[in-house]
């Protein structure tokens, strides 16, 4: 297959697995891809929405983890950091020889990703880091807007004073991070922030669509890499938990508007810094 195909997903994926034989049905934390048990969630809490990472009832409900799950996280972590460039194949031996671990742990974990839509798998090539054109970009920011929008609405007016605790930590986090020029943990507490709004929506399949959309952003890492830049963005975080305190929906939606905005453009002028020209693609279905 010409290397401008894009990934078709395998039926073979073990979406919902955690590498070690058990599952936990359709449950996944928004926040950081935990997997979680729905119903001791909903016994304990009243809210059919999963909460966000770090909480006392994550840290129950958490598995031992594996040494697939520690790969996961190790692979999560280098898509985070831009370490896995998109539009390439991954390297197998060199992945098993960076984090020490044999091949079988590093497919299962490589198998998750595709099933979230980080990685995809073309035949005769095996795993492969997405890339995306211009027009993608703009067209999966247009579907976060439709989606986080919505989302947004149905969760200030019950969001609960631990939402907002979290929100505050995690804006907090990544304003600290940054300007430690810690990438990766400014990313995960930027996405603590979000998510802590998202889930208490609980609408589950619309949290699901999100989660998708930020997963398929192939260009994430960008975000982070004029640390200047994102501090400044970060700024929006605060805005955002004020409107949101408030009870204010339509403030929330369009301070979260305008801070997505304000990342697609630094993605851009990271594109530009780097030479510019075609976004890397790997050409072929994302879907399963």
């Amino acid at each position: 297959m010409p290397a401008c195909s894009r990934p078709r997903r395998r039926t073979s994926g073990r979406r919902g697995s955690t590498g070690s034989g058990r599952r936990w049905g359709r449950a996944v934390s928004f926040a950081s891809g935990m997997l979680l048990d729905p119903i001791a969630t909903f016994r304990e809490t009243g809210r059919t929405h999963l909460p966000a990472e770090g909480s006392a009832m994550v840290r129950r409900l958490e598995p031992v983890p594996t040494r697939t799950e520690a790969v996961l996280a190790a692979l999560r972590d280098a898509l985070l950091a831009g370490d896995l460039e998109n539009g390439t194949q991954v390297n197998i031996e060199e992945l098993s020889r960076r984090f020490g671990v044999s091949r079988g742990p590093l497919r299962e974990a490589l198998n998750q990703l595709e099933g979230e839509g980080q990685v995809g798998h073309v035949a005769r090539r095996g795993f492969v880091i997405p890339g995306m054109t211009t027009s993608e970009l703009y067209e999966l920011d247009r579907i976060r807007t439709l989606l986080e929008a919505e989302a947004a609405r149905s969760a200030v007016p019950v969001l609960r004073a631990s939402d907002l605790d979290v929100m505050r930590a995690a804006a907090r986090e990544n304003r600290e991070a940054l300007v430690a020029g810690d990438r990766i943990t400014a990313a995960h507490a930027n996405r603590r922030f979000h998510f802590a709004l998202f889930e208490a929506s609980g609408k589950y399949h619309l949290l699901d669509a999100i989660v998708r959309s930020w997963n398929t952003d192939g260009y994430r890492s960008l975000y982070f890499a004029d640390l200047t830049a994102a501090l400044r963005v970060t700024a929006d975080h605060d805005a955002i938990l004020e409107a949101a305190s408030a009870g204010d929906a339509d403030e929330v939606v369009r301070l979260q508007d305008r801070h997505r905005a304000k990342e697609l453009a630094l993605v851009m002028m990271a594109i530009r810094r780097r030479g510019g020209g075609p976004l890397p693609v790997v050409r072929g279905s994302r879907s399963r």
